[in-house]
């Protein structure tokens, strides 16, 4: 085994890794690029590690630091060389204890690249979200890894919801014509909530507006949501997207993905989320265009949308899991 670490401008042995690893998997939608690129751009200081067996790249990696731990970020490993998985993974540990890391957590990166898939294997992986070997979660163990936190995924029909009863709370559609305003509004909102969490790593509003960009084309306003006070500040927001990894199937869309909602600190616990989840289903299901929906991901301990999920039909979907472990 040959372990080699790679420049940003020569990064086609990195990419080549995941397409060894899911040929043959139906599953497995082929990521992006510049959503991989946009992510790591995130990172700080970001080094990147290709496992070669005989001159062929089989295991990847790409490691950095928060603080006091270390993030080890898009691992993949061919099945049949799991062992220099683990030694790649060893390798990394090693040169996070140099950079000062004194924990190790992974899969992590940015904000929405976070956690493994631990189950429901044979689940469609949906927009945004990712889609990994069951083999995975057995080599991060076996060196000691242990979890961190969990995501669950949630599945629903559409036609079994019903609009909850919710206070008149002025609630609008995303407003394309308005991007920049828009996307300083999402910005700020997402500081605002999410910046309690230990790992949340804000973005600047160029960052924020590169996101935004990045699911625009198919960006349906009347499932992008923002919730408005009296005064007519935004308060909250909800975004459903699309998904589009089915017409990347080659089949039509006939799937959403709640990705994100979010309600200012101030104005929580006084309607705004349940009124913003009634207008969902309202618009979602007009026209019939979609008949399944997935919530995701929801933090095991994050209570407020988990408080919403309760009050409606629903099944388990898919659980992502993020790992941990003290060098």
């Amino acid at each position: 085994m040959v372990i080699k670490e790679l420049q940003t401008t020569n990064l086609e042995d990195f990419f080549e890794v995941p397409k060894f690893v899911y040929q043959n998997d139906p599953i497995w939608v082929t990521e992006s690029k510049e959503s991989v690129k946009f992510a790591i751009s995130r990172l700080e200081s970001p080094q990147f590690y290709v496992a070669y067996s005989d001159e062929k790249p089989v295991a990847r990696l790409v490691i950095s630091t928060q603080k006091e731990v270390g993030w080890i970020s898009f691992f993949e490993c061919v099945e049949s060389y799991q062992d220099l998985g683990r030694d790649l993974l060893l390798h990394a540990e090693e040169i996070l204890r140099e950079r000062g890391a004194k924990s190790v957590s992974i899969p992590r990166n940015d904000n929405m690249h976070v956690g493994f898939q631990t189950t429901r294997f044979q689940d469609q992986q949906t927009v945004g979200t990712p889609h990994n070997p069951e083999y995975y979660i057995q080599i991060v163990q076996e060196l000691g890894y242990t979890i961190e936190s969990k995501s669950k995924s949630f599945i629903v029909n559409i036609s079994d919801l019903q609009p909850p009863p919710a206070p008149t709370i002025t609630i609008r559609n995303f407003d394309k014509e308005k991007l920049h305003q828009e996307v300083a509004i999402f910005n700020r909102l997402n500081k605002s909530v999410f910046g309690k969490f230990e790992h949340y790593r804000p973005r600047t509003l160029e960052e924020e507006m590169s996101f935004v960009r990045s699911f625009l084309p198919f960006l349906d306003p009347n499932l992008a949501l923002i919730a408005e006070s009296s005064d007519g500040q935004a308060i909250g927001f909800f975004i459903t997207l699309p998904d589009v990894n089915q017409a990347l199937k080659g089949k039509k869309i006939t799937r959403a993905r709640a990705v994100t909602i979010a309600v200012h600190p101030d104005y929580q616990k006084k309607g705004v989320g349940v009124a913003l989840a009634r207008r969902m289903v309202e618009n979602i299901q007009k026209g019939g265009r979609y008949v399944t929906g997935e919530i995701s991901w929801v933090l095991e301990s994050n209570e407020s949308p988990l408080k919403l999920v309760r009050k409606i039909k629903h099944r388990i979907g898919r659980e992502f899991t993020t790992y941990r472990k003290q060098i």
